[in-house]
């Protein structure tokens, strides 16, 4: 068996493999800026807040914090991850289970009591700080991944690394591999 990178820089995405990829409907709901900032919002709440009717802006009376029109969806084939993702890929662990790793803020994955909710999870990219799909309730900030295992929020002006995300059309199949580096999943239609 040979085994090659998979650097598509050069190449693109084959046909077939563009043909897998369906166009579906990404919610880009936000944190309310209030009741849930940055440091407060666990993998359950997130999916809600991702899912909800928050812009994140943030207006009184007259006044917004920026003059962008902003929208709680888009549709497309390829966008970031959620914060809901990395945090349902963990496993949890020995020390801290997934359902303790479920219920704690993912501001908090950094801190040594819960190392397995990181450690455990297949997102997990202690290389990078990699951005996410979630905006903040603050005018230019956007929820990010942290080479600590935490979720953060930063400036989008700031360097950091995209993880493209794709969700398959419904009649793929895994038609072998286990989904690791040595034994990819290999996809048919």
């Amino acid at each position: 068996t040979v085994s090659i990178a998979c650097d598509f820089s050069s190449t693109g995405l084959t046909s077939e493999a563009k043909e897998m990829i369906d166009r579906v409907t990404w919610n880009t709901g936000s944190s309310d800026g209030t009741t849930y900032t940055y440091t407060n919002i666990n993998p359950n709440v997130f999916y809600n807040l991702e899912r909800s009717s928050y812009t994140g802006k943030i207006c009184s009376g007259s006044s917004c914090n920026d003059t962008v029109t902003r929208t709680t969806s888009w549709v497309g084939e390829v966008g970031l991850m959620y914060p809901s993702d990395y945090g349902y890929a963990t496993s949890g662990g020995t020390n801290t289970n997934r359902t303790t790793c479920l219920n704690t803020y993912l501001y908090s994955w950094d801190g040594s009591g819960v190392s397995d909710c990181k450690t455990n999870d297949w997102l997990h990219n202690s290389n990078d700080f990699y951005w996410t799909l979630t905006s903040v309730a603050f005018s230019s900030y956007v929820f990010n991944g942290n080479i600590t295992g935490a979720i953060n929020s930063n400036l989008v002006s700031n360097a950091f690394v995209i993880q493209p995300s794709i969700y398959l059309k419904p009649d793929i199949k895994v038609s072998n591999g286990i989904g690791t580096i040595d034994f990819p999943y290999m996809l048919q239609v």
